[in-house]
């Protein structure tokens, strides 16, 4: 991987690590008065104890908490991200490639499974915020909208594929 593919393989990853920060999911009706939502704010508030804790043997402990407050897709794609970083230090565009492409499937899976609608994740996001149902069913409190989350995650890692596979991108043009 030459210098202007690398430079631009990590301009890519650093940004889509920064959409960690970015208020990319929303829920009406709001929850702890806010309606806008980072997946750092999600993770912080979860660690904090003040969303719903998941139900599990060992939830009550902060850092347990902080892991389950995002969806496992979602969570697996920021993952990958800091993967993805690693793979541009060390100029592995082919690991680079299929980091992309795992990416690429786990934002897929975020959104389009069941026609348009990962319930999984859906059900999770609502589960994070507005608590466990006592059925399956998702929660009557209101939607939550993370579609905005999930295109950014799905840019991003087409984005790490594009540079990673385009050795043409490193040949210098001519004027």
């Amino acid at each position: 991987m030459g210098t202007k593919r690398r430079s631009l393989a990590l301009m890519v990853v650093v940004g889509g690590i920064l959409t960690f920060f970015v208020p990319l999911v929303s829920t009406h009706p709001p929850v702890l008065q806010t309606t806008d939502w980072s997946p750092f704010d999600i993770v912080q508030q979860m660690y904090l104890g003040h969303l719903r804790q998941p139900i599990c043997e060992r939830c009550g402990e902060p850092m347990i908490r902080s892991l389950l407050a995002l969806p496992f897709d979602v969570t697996v794609v920021y993952g990958l991200m800091f993967c993805a970083l690693g793979a541009v230090c060390f100029r592995k565009s082919a690991a680079l490639a299929w980091i992309g492409i795992a990416g690429v499937a786990f934002s897929l899976n975020t959104y389009m499974l069941n026609g348009g609608t990962n319930f999984v994740t859906k059900w999770d996001f609502e589960w994070t915020f507005y608590g466990q149902p006592q059925s399956l069913k998702p929660s009557a409190n209101g939607p939550v909208f993370y579609g905005w989350l999930t295109i950014a995650l799905l840019i991003v890692m087409c984005a790490v594929v594009f540079v990673a596979t385009r050795d043409d991108l490193d040949i210098p043009t001519e004027v």
